[in-house]
């Protein structure tokens, strides 16, 4: 099930039981970083001007082609 919340500068996948793929946008919602099948115990960064967070099941990037530059919608 996708996720989306704001946070500043990164997040962790300790105690997550699969890996995920993470979408960073800007403010437009436009893509600015792409982490694919992150597992557990990680951590990822990324610049803290950036607060959109979207955790996707893994795969989801590769299957739905999103590239950074991408703009998303959210409904």
């Amino acid at each position: 099930m996708p996720l989306y919340f704001k946070t500043r500068m990164g997040i962790h996948t300790f105690g997550m039981k699969f890996p995920i793929d993470v979408l960073i946008c800007n403010n437009k919602l436009q893509v600015m970083r792409i982490f694919e099948n992150v597992r557990s115990g990680k951590v990822v960064f990324w610049n803290p001007v950036w607060v959109n967070v979207f955790e996707l099941p893994v795969g989801t990037v590769e299957t739905a082609g999103i590239a950074v530059g991408d703009a998303l919608e959210l409904r």
